[in-house]
């Protein structure tokens, strides 16, 4: 009697499918890449895929669920997502703000080479331009609260702003944490000279000190 390899090692073969499933989509999207593909490079029946994802869309809400869990954020301090506080505080404001980017700069930059995570962020960047419907409540969930605490602080630094110029401001701090880790490559091509190497935080400092000069915020005063 043969004794199915998800019935032996069930987490072990889920694993191997959602890695594999991981690299086929950063290289081809999730169009352009067939199940058939992904269960070949798993080395794996291409039953086990509807076995245990059901179809495509599931393997690939999957894939995000489970980078999610392994690779979780890094947490913010209850002060700095006391919204009240913030508020009333434009000080406080600009440390929570700091601290929001800190955070979101490590996540990006944590495991950094990793094989897995340089897969998944070649599949990010396609999901950036058009995030499928599926997905929406995963990123919802995975990135509210920053995005309420940094929209919070930018509101608190300038209380006369409209919602939607707080958005944009808001956009543009996430996007430049982004274009950071996405685009070293491009960036060390065409911006000379370019700065020392540096830790995270340095480098959340240096974006969140160039926002808060664009807020009109000085330390202290």
């Amino acid at each position: 009697m043969v004794i199915s390899p998800s019935r032996t090692h069930p987490k072990e073969t889920v694993q191997v499918l959602l890695k594999s499933a991981i690299r086929c989509f950063a290289k081809k999207g999730f169009d352009g890449t067939s199940i058939r593909e992904i269960a070949a490079q798993a080395g794996k029946p291409i039953s086990l895929i509807g076995y245990h994802f059901g179809d495509k869309e599931g393997l690939y809400l999957k894939c995000f669920q489970y980078f999610f869990e392994i690779f979780p954020q890094t947490p913010l301090d209850p002060i700095h997502t006391d919204m009240v506080s913030i508020h009333e505080n434009p000080h406080l404001a600009a440390q929570a703000l700091r601290a929001v980017v800190r955070a979101v700069v490590q996540d990006l930059f944590a495991d950094d080479g990793d094989p897995l995570k340089e897969d998944f962020i070649g599949l990010f960047m396609q999901e950036m331009r058009s995030p499928r419907p599926s997905l929406h409540a995963l990123y919802a969930n995975r990135i509210s609260e920053r995005v309420r605490v940094a929209k919070g602080c930018i509101a608190s630094l300038q209380p006369h702003l409209p919602d939607t110029e707080v958005s944009f401001i808001g956009q543009g701090i996430f996007g430049q944490c982004l274009i950071q880790r996405l685009a070293s490559g491009m960036n060390a091509l065409i911006w000379q000279p370019l700065p020392s190497s540096e830790t995270p935080n340095v480098l959340a400092d240096r974006i969140v000190d160039f926002a808060l000069k664009g807020l009109g915020y000085q330390d202290g005063g």
